[in-house]
């Protein structure tokens, strides 16, 4: 009885022992698993603290300078087959049933991310939206909102498949990444299958970003001087994605 009562009284601290050992592989493989969030590079910069989710108001009020639905090619954005050496060996742009469709397959694992700059002028303070599907991917991908280009550097706000949201400013000369906000959960409704409305709102450098009408997150950038907008895709793994980009919104501040 005495060694019984011993053996079930060790019980409890083996038990509590193998869960201990099991949340630690967990939170390492979540760590390490590249489906579970997205590697963005961290930058000099420190990451803005997201706000909790809003209905905060958007300036629908301020002149449109473009919007475009996709009904017909010749409106001035890309179309044609463009691959690159090195980063991917499809990358299909069209129109196809009123929609702006990349059909992109790229060649290498790894971190990779092409985008359009739009036919529009540039803005300092703006608003730019648009619709976007996931319409088939091999790997989890991301649609980046792409904005404050000016030919040597770029701003863009990342959706991911993962539900994982990020902004961060990226050098096209010298292909590097500085952080403003950092992979963070989303937290809003968001149907990666579905259309889902990405926007950016910039406003004497405080910049915004939300999905489906609510905030994100927002962070006061000093250095913003403006630039122009447009549209991305990104992959950490590569493999090939199908999106669609729809009702391209742009407004630009009095």
């Amino acid at each position: 009885m005495a060694k019984k009562k011993s053996f079930w009284t060790t019980v409890p601290g083996i038990l509590t022992g193998i869960a201990s050992v099991i949340a630690a592989l967990t939170a390492l493989y979540l760590a390490l698993n590249p489906l579970h969030k997205d590697t963005i590079p961290s930058g000099a910069q420190p990451a803005a603290t997201p706000l909790a989710a809003t209905k905060a108001p958007s300036p629908s009020g301020w002149p449109l300078i473009a919007e475009e639905t996709f009904t017909k090619e010749g409106w001035g954005w890309t179309i044609g087959s463009f691959p690159e050496e090195g980063r991917s060996s499809r990358f299909d742009l069209r129109v196809v049933d009123g929609k702006y469709r990349w059909d992109i397959e790229y060649k290498y694992i790894g971190s990779q991310h092409r985008t359009l700059i739009s036919p529009y002028g540039s803005a300092v303070n703006f608003k730019v939206a648009v619709d976007v599907q996931f319409t088939d991917f091999t790997h989890p991908m991301t649609a980046n909102l792409v904005f404050g280009s000016t030919g040597n550097e770029q701003y863009e706000f990342m959706v991911s498949l993962n539900r994982y949201f990020a902004l961060f400013i990226y050098d096209v000369k010298n292909k590097q990444y500085t952080t403003l906000i950092d992979a963070t959960p989303i937290t809003v409704k968001f149907e990666p299958d579905a259309w889902n409305r990405m926007s950016v709102v910039v406003d004497e450098q405080l910049i915004r970003c939300y999905l489906n009408s609510e905030v994100l997150g927002e962070y006061r950038h000093v250095g913003f001087t403006g630039g122009k907008v447009g549209l991305g895709v990104g992959t950490d793994q590569g493999g090939s994605v199908v999106i669609d980009f729809d009702n391209f919104e742009f407004r630009r501040k009095p």
